[in-house]
């Protein structure tokens, strides 16, 4: 039994194990064969516990507890003989490869990411859903000039009643888009355009996306991709789109009509009442925005008073002006072509105030003059454009665009 033990003792250590065996013994520590290197190979009472990294390292291998053993383990390893190391990492990454667990489908992504912060500010930001909308041939003309390559203004009211319609409620706010401009850029969508939602909480945005240039009278498709997370409470803010362009026209109009109280309670009524729980009110104008546009559309369909102004002091510089023709009848009556003071003064009597009529009225009165008594008044001579004295005003008819203006009685 003596020499039988003696003789085992003297084998090599590769008379007993393989390579590959001690490859896949080390390989099976994980992240502890770090350790076989700090660890020291003799005997003692550290390194004969269990925890022990050479100890647990003989023990797969099933060869003997002794420091011939540990000896020429550590000369392997640390020394790097036979390529020992290279042959761990080749065991550890196919066991990595073996362990991974995979979906029946590869090319489907994982079920969840791991939570990071990274991962966490990427999956706020990652499409949750996708929907599409059509505009008709119409719509687009009216929305996009094709002429100047751009967006006609207004053109957000048409997108956001469209993705009203679809069941979004925020009261978005579009930003500038982008169209291709150019052939080189093949990848490139031909529209593009971001919008998110004006309510602070709310952290939803949709993109709205165009891959190439619609054809003549073809219908056009858009893809809306909708991120981030809808938080809307009426409690908290309320918001609204503003109101311009055409619809602000027509709500002045109405506020005109009816009164912006009126006009208020029409939308209050007809409002959408899912948008109002949404804290969304488009649809429902406050009264100092009812009376604002009244005031616009007031101020866009009055007509300038200058114009009647100038008329007036036209007039007056007509009928002063005129002292050779007298008692001419009006136009309507006779074919007789020539000023007429009735018919002006029928014309303007309900324009010109009084002093303006006692004026014409003082004009009238003045002494006739002849044509050969103008023609020998010096200061008409001299004169460099023609005028009059009204009132101790002296008027010059250029000055007041007299050219531009006839009238006829």
């Amino acid at each position: 039994m003596t020499n039988f033990r003696s003789k085992n003792e003297k084998k090599s250590i590769w008379e007993r194990i393989t390579v590959e065996q001690l490859a896949i013994a080390i390989a099976s520590l994980g992240d502890r064969s770090d350790e076989l290197k700090k660890e020291t190979w003799r005997l003692n009472a550290k390194t004969c516990q269990e925890d022990s990294v050479w100890s647990e390292l003989i023990d797969r291998l099933k060869l003997d507890q002794n420091e011939c053993t540990r000896l020429s383990l550590y000369n392997i390893w640390c020394r790097g003989r036979h390529e020992i190391k290279f042959l761990v990492e080749k065991q550890k990454a196919g066991t990595a490869e073996n362990n991974l667990s995979l979906h029946s489908n590869p090319s489907l992504p994982l079920p969840q990411q791991p939570k990071t912060r990274p991962n966490q500010r990427e999956s706020a930001h990652a499409v949750q859903t996708e929907t599409s909308i059509v505009l008709t041939f119409n719509e687009w003309k009216s929305a996009f000039s094709c002429t100047h390559r751009k967006m006609k203004p207004y053109w957000t009211d048409m997108f956001y009643e469209k993705l009203t319609s679809c069941g979004f409620k925020c009261p978005v706010k579009f930003k500038t888009p982008y169209i291709k401009k150019g052939t080189r850029k093949q990848a490139c969508s031909f529209f593009c355009c971001y919008a998110m939602c004006s309510i602070s909480i709310c952290t939803r945005k949709y993109q709205i996306i165009l891959k190439q240039e619609p054809e003549e009278n073809a219908s056009v498709l858009f893809l809306v991709r909708i991120t981030g997370k809808e938080n809307h409470n009426i409690n908290t803010e309320i918001s609204a789109r503003q109101l311009r362009g055409k619809n602000r026209i027509l709500v002045g109009k109405q506020a005109n009509e009816i009164g912006p109280l009126g006009v208020f309670r029409e939308h209050v009524k007809n409002a959408n009442e899912s948008l109002l729980a949404a804290g969304n009110y488009t649809e429902c104008e406050t009264i100092e925005t009812l009376k604002k546009a009244a005031y616009d559309y007031r101020k866009k369909m009055h007509v300038d008073e200058d114009i009647f102004k100038e008329c007036r002091i036209i007039a007056r510089a007509y009928l002063a002006a005129d002292v050779t023709s007298t008692n001419v009848k009006d136009k309507s009556m006779t074919n007789d072509v020539g000023p007429s003071k009735a018919s002006s003064e029928f014309i303007f009597g309900t324009i010109v105030d009084s002093p303006l009529k006692n004026s014409l009225h003082h004009s009238r009165d003045e002494p006739n003059v002849t044509n050969d008594q103008l023609s020998n008044d010096p200061s008409s001579q001299h004169s460099p454009q023609p005028e009059t004295i009204i009132d101790g005003y002296t008027l010059r008819w250029p000055k007041f665009q007299i050219r531009s203006a006839l009238f006829q009685g």
